[in-house]
């Protein structure tokens, strides 16, 4: 089920919010990184549910670690809490 969220970010170095739709909170990582301008997601918030995920993180990296997997791979990854101890 694809959802809508609001992403508070800094694009081309000012802080705005962006429109974005996926199915997890994961999509919307993901679509942020596909977007080059954007280098810090502030917050995502799941417009329906009003769940709000606090990251403060530059996704830099993410967009070079992406950038070196080939277009045949397919990656996952989910976001946790900094408390979870589950591997």
């Amino acid at each position: 089920m694809t959802n809508e969220y609001m992403v508070e970010v800094i694009n081309n170095n000012e802080h705005t919010f962006l429109k974005s739709y996926g199915s997890t909170v994961e999509n919307i990582v993901d679509n942020m990184v596909d977007l080059i301008g954007v280098s810090k997601i502030i917050s995502i918030i799941n417009i329906k549910t009003k769940e709000e995920w606090e990251l403060h993180e530059d996704i830099n990296f993410l967009r070079h670690l992406k950038n070196q997997i080939p277009d045949n791979i397919e990656m996952f990854f989910e976001v946790r809490e900094d408390n979870d101890t589950t591997h």
